[in-house]
């Protein structure tokens, strides 16, 4: 049996089972709560998942990282090309766009634009192209730097001969959590980087999990992941009081059952808990 790590709040724990069984699912809860260490919360939270989307977090901080070196330049343009090759025997595989970038296939955008659309709108093309300058390896050892040991970037989306061998981005709780937290007290690289993440995570437009548990006047910086059995969600909530951290991490989900079935409700119970209005 998974057992909670501490007692916050009584209810909690209760509610994460019963979603669980409603749903036949898994999930995955880390709550961090420097001003009230004792509310802070893991249930599952060290257990790994498919990525999804939530990878796209460290490949932004590795952009941000490598711009700082003078290794990449944010206004560089770049073709958007959605040709690429799989690292399992570099066979060639296409990715669409999202929605804005689809249609400028064949032309150009800058790195800062990719990385606006790889957060934003979590388009996979933008963050291919950016991976194709990164490389997976570097984005997984900043992580490793900022002291996670248990996220893990090793190969582009939509690899999907990659994806049949086994090879695959994993995240945990604990460690989105922490990565979060890195952006948002100017760790994860300058003071402004940081500040220029957080401006883009604060635009995410996939708002219906954990920010739809918060009052909408509180700023919310997310970013989710999804895919046809999870989804997942991993936040910066900037409450007057001071922030808190909090991911939630779901699979197995039944075809019906979107991440919005059951997340709002539990960021509204740690919302109420952590900072009572």
């Amino acid at each position: 049996m998974v057992k909670a790590t501490t007692s916050f709040p009584a209810d909690l724990q209760a509610r994460l089972v019963a979603c669980e069984e409603r749903h036949s699912c898994r999930i995955a809860l880390a709550l961090h709560d420097p001003l009230v260490p004792a509310n802070s919360f893991s249930w599952r939270a060290k257990e790994p998942f498919l990525a999804a989307s939530t990878m796209k977090v460290p490949v932004m901080m590795e952009v941000f990282r490598l711009a700082e070196q003078g290794r990449l330049d944010l206004s560089h343009r770049v073709t958007i090309d959605p040709l690429f090759r799989s690292i399992a025997d570099h066979s060639p595989f296409v990715v669409e766009g999202a929605r804005e970038l689809q249609p400028r296939v064949g032309g150009e955008a800058t790195l800062l634009e990719l990385v606006e659309q790889m957060i934003v709108l979590s388009d996979n093309l933008a963050t291919n192209l950016l991976l194709a300058r990164t490389g997976t390896a570097p984005v997984t050892a900043l992580i490793r730097s900022l002291g996670v040991e248990d996220c893990h970037v090793l190969r582009h989306l939509m690899d999907e001969n990659a994806a049949r061998l086994g090879i695959a981005n994993t995240v945990t709780a604990e460690g989105l959590n922490r990565l979060m937290e890195a952006i948002a007290t100017g760790r994860a690289a300058s003071p402004s980087s940081c500040r220029e993440m957080i401006r883009i995570l604060l635009a995410q437009q996939y708002r219906d999990m954990i920010p739809a548990g918060i009052p909408p006047s509180v700023p919310v910086a997310n970013k989710t992941g999804w895919e046809d059995d999870m989804a997942h969600d991993t936040a910066i909530v900037f409450a007057p009081a001071g922030n808190y951290y909090l991911t939630i991490l779901s699979d197995h989900l039944p075809l019906h059952v979107k991440g919005n079935a059951f997340a709002p409700e539990l960021s509204r119970i740690i919302w109420e808990n952590c900072r009572p209005s």
